[in-house]
């Protein structure tokens, strides 16, 4: 149920943004500015798809966050970012390093079909952070910066697994 429910919402914010696209370029910016608040409107969803434990439920909601990163590096007016979008990214940034993290049941020494399949989630992932990295670096060192800070000042105080520190 999840799956499919996750696929539908990636689907019709991908389709919202290509709409969106769409309407700039009719010069419909009414239409356009629906669009775009439709968009906004679905991005907690994608959040909590894109940070379900389920990797296979996350990835599916990997196209729409990606064409969203895409939609900010393209601001029709020029814009810099604003605060939601810089927040939106933050999150961004922190769900990717979370979904990162090696699972307990993983097995190094021998990979097998979920081993690989978590590795080519993980190369998406990867693409979907190079892509927020060229888009806000600033933004992205800092929330990297208090990633490790806090992890590391965690690691004095109690013994932090290797799938945290890996990642």
């Amino acid at each position: 149920y999840l799956a499919s429910l996750s696929q539908l919402v990636s689907g019709m914010g991908q389709q919202l943004v290509s709409s969106y696209y769409k309407l700039l370029k009719s010069n419909n910016s009414q239409k356009a500015d629906q669009a775009r608040k439709a968009i906004d409107a679905k991005l907690s969803h994608m959040f909590k798809f894109l940070s379900d434990e389920g990797d296979d439920i996350s990835q599916t909601m990997i196209p729409f966050a990606r064409s969203y990163v895409d939609l900010l590096k393209k601001p029709p007016d020029g814009s810099t970012l604003d605060d939601r979008a810089k927040s939106s990214l933050e999150a961004m940034v922190y769900v990717i390093f979370m979904k990162l993290r090696y699972d307990e049941s993983y097995c190094f020494d021998a990979a097998g079909d979920e081993e690989e399949m978590f590795q080519d989630y993980r190369k998406e992932l990867k693409v979907l952070f190079d892509n927020v990295a060229q888009l806000n670096s600033a933004l992205l060192m800092e929330t990297v910066y208090t990633l490790c800070k806090d992890t590391f000042e965690r690691q004095r105080v109690e013994d932090v697994p290797f799938n945290e520190l890996e990642a």
